[in-house]
C-alpha cells in the first residue's frame, strides 16, 4: 500500500516514484471521499495525470481510482449503528427520568455533511440522471440518511417517523458565494423555536 495525498505530504509524486522503485505498474486509488463532487472524484484523477506527468511515469504506471463508495454498505453501516445507539441512549435517559419519549417531538436526527459550492454541487454527478439543482453529491447523503433512518427505525422497532434533516458544516470561501445550506449552527439554533411550534 502506498500513500499519497493532495494537499499535505507525503505527495501523489512521492507515492509514485515509490510505486516505480518497488516495480508497481498498476495501481489501485482510493479517495477518502465517499460522495461525488468534483473535488472528491474529477480533481482526483486530474490531480493523478498531473502527477503522472511530473514524475514522467504516462505509459508506466497506471491508476485506477475505486468508485464514490457511499452506499457501500461498509461505509453505511457505522452510520446506522451509531444512530441506532445514539436513539437508544436518548430512549434509556428519558426512562431513567420517569418521562415518556416521543420521538416524533422530542428527537431530531441532523446528518451533517461538508459543505461545498452550490456552483459545484449542481455540477455533481451524471446531468443525465436527472439529480436535482443540488446535485449527485447532496442526493448521495440523502439516500444514504434515508437509508440509515429506515434500518435504525426497523431495528428499534419504531414505528412513528423520527424527524431528521441534512445539515452542512465548515463552509468558507467569500460570503457572496451560496454554498448548500442550512448550516448545521443555523439548524441547531433553529431548533428550540421548532420544538416549542405547536404540533
Amino acid at each position: 500500500m502506498l500513500w499519497g495525498n493532495r494537499n499535505w505530504g507525503p505527495y501523489l509524486n512521492d507515492a509514485l516514484r515509490e510505486a516505480e522503485e518497488k516495480g508497481y505498474r498498476q495501481l489501485i486509488a482510493v479517495a477518502t471521499s465517499a460522495y461525488s463532487s468534483y473535488s472528491s472524484c474529477r480533481q482526483y484523477r486530474e490531480d493523478f495525470a498531473d502527477a503522472l506527468e511530473d514524475t514522467r511515469l504516462q505509459g508506466v504506471v497506471r491508476i485506477d481510482k475505486v468508485r464514490q463508495f457511499f452506499d457501500h454498505p461498509g461505509f453505511v453501516t457505522p452510520f446506522i449503528e451509531g444512530t441506532r445507539d445514539g436513539i437508544r441512549d436518548v430512549i434509556a435517559h428519558f426512562e431513567a427520568e420517569g418521562a415518556p419519549v416521543d420521538l416524533a417531538t422530542d428527537v431530531e436526527i441532523l446528518f451533517s455533511t461538508h459543505s461545498i459550492p452550490s456552483s459545484d454541487a449542481s455540477r455533481s454527478g451524471p446531468a443525465e440522471r436527472g439529480f436535482d439543482e443540488d446535485g449527485a453529491y447532496a442526493a448521495q447523503h440523502l439516500a444514504v440518511a434515508e437509508v440509515v433512518m429506515h434500518e435504525v427505525t426497523k431495528e428499534l422497532g419504531i414505528d412513528q417517523d423520527v424527524p431528521w434533516q441534512l445539515v452542512y458544516q465548515s463552509r468558507s470561501g467569500p460570503p457572496s458565494m451560496p454554498w448548500l445550506e442550512p448550516d448545521v449552527n443555523d439548524a441547531i439554533g433553529e431548533l428550540p423555536r421548532r420544538a416549542a411550534e405547536p404540533s
